[in-house]
């Protein structure tokens, strides 16, 4: 198992509950994904759109994406209403939410995917 950030913090929190981790510290703006590598890629919390291809190339067929992530129309760091449906479109949808947030938090919604790479 990897885990990709660029927070030492929260690679020496994984590291200290699991030694089996394998820690790369790298920024996720700037990393390349290994190609046809990962039976599961978790992505939380975090938008670069450019990993969008990468994330495709970098599971192996029958590999599973989980990603959640924040729909805001007013922010452009923020996926817009159904664009993380579209970008997965070739994968087998499992699990697709757009959700607004209660309390609305200091965005409109949050959206869920769970996809299987065909």
């Amino acid at each position: 198992m990897d885990a990709v950030d660029i927070s030492n913090v929260a690679l020496n929190q994984l590291r200290e509950n699991d030694t089996r981790i394998n820690i790369i510290h790298e920024d996720l703006d700037t990393w390349q994904i290994p190609q046809n590598r990962y039976q599961l890629i978790i992505n939380i919390r975090f938008l670069d759109r450019r990993l969008f291809p990468m994330i495709k190339k970098g599971l192996k067929p029958g590999g599973v994406l989980i990603f959640e992530s924040f729909i805001d129309k007013k922010k452009d760091y923020c996926l817009e209403t159904n664009e993380l449906l579209h970008a997965f479109n070739s994968f087998q949808i499992v699990y697709y939410e757009e959700k607004e947030n209660d309390p609305p938090d200091k965005f409109d919604q949050s959206v869920y995917l769970v996809a299987i790479k065909k």
